[in-house]
């Protein structure tokens, strides 16, 4: 069986280990607002945006969201 490759949650204090497909587990998710949400989707473009100035910049932007 192939082990899925699986990354650490960046919501603060969050240790759960997450697939390396999601950005943030469900709960931290949930705190980043939905416009915002939409970014980073938009800018993921189905794989296509991997790497992008605007993917990481949206990457970064939710999870700068969900930090106090």
């Amino acid at each position: 069986m192939k082990a899925t490759a699986t990354h650490k949650c960046p919501g603060p204090g969050c240790e759960e280990q997450i697939a390396r497909s999601r950005l943030m587990c469900g709960p931290h998710w949930g705190e980043v607002p939905r416009p915002l949400q939409a970014e980073v989707y938009a800018a993921w473009d189905r794989g296509r945006g991997r790497g992008s100035l605007r993917h990481l910049q949206a990457v970064r932007a939710a999870v700068e969201a969900v930090r106090p």
